[in-house]
This record gives structure tokens, C-alpha cells and sequence, in this order.
């Protein structure tokens, strides 16, 4: 078993959970592997500049050589809880180019970047990092993924839908109440909605903050269609349950719907925590 932490591509490690309580009793004898791999701006950050002089997606990169190489032929089926549909923008986006030069001034590099970023110190660069998530206060995960042309051609919902997929069996789910407390995290109070002031905008924006490209017109849409105030009574539960879904709820049924379309087995559950 080929075990892969979780925490956004920002936190978390191989130390956050007993192997043993996802192995034991095995029915036969199995080999539990795992491996840290680069997060944050040191796994994640994107932009032109990395792109002609460096690796994107580094951490995704550490991933494959922590599987060997190939993980075509290494796995034989998959499975995950609250699996994340992360906003996935090019690489010379604009919301991405400007995170790399907001994490370039923290790190005080202004001209000859790379140069510059290279020769820096290690906590200089954990310290613009830390400085760059603090001034995204309305955003969870500020590095992540993104498209880089080689590695991620394809974002997760077209590879999909277009069956451009490892073909084998799925268990995949998710937990009651996937997008409770997220907003409550956040410092930006116009992105908050567990403030007492909080407005049906106040959803939007702390939705924008996790997908840059989301447009009023959309989200106001996906209100009157699917998630009217009146079915939820405050606007803490209606963003929460509109973030669950788009992030974690409707993920695991996009990845068994595929395989199972495919006639792979494919298996789907829900965690119940209350």
C-alpha cells in the first residue's frame, strides 16, 4: 500500500496518521509505503519564470520518483477520502504569476530572480512564503497544482470526462460535512461567513478565494438553481455546504462515475461523523 498525505499541498506529512490504523487486521501480508514530498513554495510555486528555468510542480514531481516513476504501471487500484478538486490555473496565469511575484518581493529578490531565489536562504524563503499565504487572507491554499504543459496537461474534470485516466478499480469518498469551518478560518472578514454581518457576497468571495476564476454571475446562478438561503437558513451553512461540494463531495462522485463508466469496478462511501 501506497500511502500519500494530505494537507493541500501546503502542510501535513507521512507522520500524521498510525499506518497501523489502515492496515491492521491485513487479510495477507502487505508492504505499507509512504514519502514526503515538497509543499508549499518549495513544492508549488508556479509562474513563467519556473517554468524556463526550473521544475513546476515540484512536489507532484517528488510524488511520481517517490513511486518509482511510473505510476502507470506501479498501482493496481485506488482509493481516497476527500479528494480535493483544487483550483488548477495555468502556469503563466495571472493569478499565478502574481503569487510568484509577491513570494519574489517577500524573499527580496527583485531582479535576477531566480538567480536571486536560488542563493537565498532556506528559512528566508520558508519566511516569504509564510508572508505570501498571510497576505491571500481570503485563501486556503495559495500553492498548489497547476497546469504546466507536461506533467498536468489536462485539468482533473476534462482528463475525466475524456477517460484519460489510470483504468483501475476506485474506492473513493467523503465525510459528512465537508466544507464546515473552512470559512471560519479565514482572517478576511469580507470572506468569512461565520461573521454576524456576513452577506450572501460574503459566500462569494469566500468561494472566490479557493476559485479565483468563479464570476458572480455563476455563483449567483448555482444559488437560485441549487442552493437557495432558504433551504439552509444562514449563509455559514449555505457556503458550507456549497465549498464541500465543489471541493470534496462531488470530487469522489466525479472520479467513480468515470471509472465506472469504464466498466471498472468503482466503489463510493460517505463518512458519517456525527
Amino acid at each position: 500500500m501506497v500511502w500519500f498525505h494530505g494537507g493541500g499541498f501546503q502542510g501535513g506529512s507521512t507522520h500524521d496518521i498510525v499506518p497501523n490504523l489502515m492496515v491492521q487486521p491485513p487479510s495477507s501480508p502487505l508492504i505499507f509505503v509512504s514519502f514526503e514530498y515538497r509543499l508549499g513554495q518549495f513544492g508549488f510555486l508556479g509562474g513563467s519564470e519556473i517554468k524556463g528555468n526550473g521544475a513546476l510542480n515540484a512536489g507532484l514531481l517528488d510524488q511520481l520518483l517517490g513511486e518509482g516513476g511510473n505510476s502507470g504501471r506501479l498501482f493496481h487500484a485506488v482509493m481516497g477520502d476527500s479528494p480535493s478538486l483544487s483550483f488548477l490555473p495555468s502556469y503563466d496565469d495571472d493569478y499565478v504569476e502574481a503569487i510568484f511575484n509577491q513570494f519574489a518581493a517577500f524573499a527580496g529578490c527583485n531582479s535576477n530572480v531566480m538567480k536571486c531565489l536560488r542563493a537565498s536562504d532556506g528559512n528566508k524563503l520558508a519566511l516569504a512564503g509564510s508572508q505570501t499565504i498571510a497576505a491571500r487572507p481570503a485563501t486556503l491554499y495559495t500553492f498548489a497544482p497547476i497546469l504546466d504543459g507536461s506533467f498536468l496537461q489536462e485539468r482533473p474534470v476534462e482528463a475525466f470526462k475524456g477517460g484519460h485516466f489510470a483504468k483501475v478499480p476506485v474506492l473513493f469518498g467523503s465525510n459528512t460535512d465537508e466544507g464546515a469551518n473552512w470559512s471560519a478560518s479565514l482572517p478576511d472578514a469580507s470572506a468569512n461567513t461565520s461573521m454576524p454581518n456576513a452577506t450572501q457576497t460574503t459566500v462569494y468571495n469566500f468561494l472566490r478565494g479557493q476559485f479565483s476564476s468563479l464570476t458572480r454571475g455563476s455563483f449567483d446562478q448555482a444559488v437560485t438553481d441549487f442552493y437557495p438561503l432558504s433551504d439552509y437558513g444562514t449563509f455559514s451553512l449555505q457556503g458550507q455546504q456549497m465549498y464541500g461540494e465543489m471541493r470534496y463531495i462531488c470530487t469522489a462522485g466525479l472520479i467513480t462515475g468515470a471509472a465506472f463508466d469504464h466498466g471498472l469496478k468503482a466503489y463510493q462511501f460517505q463518512y458519517v461523523t456525527h
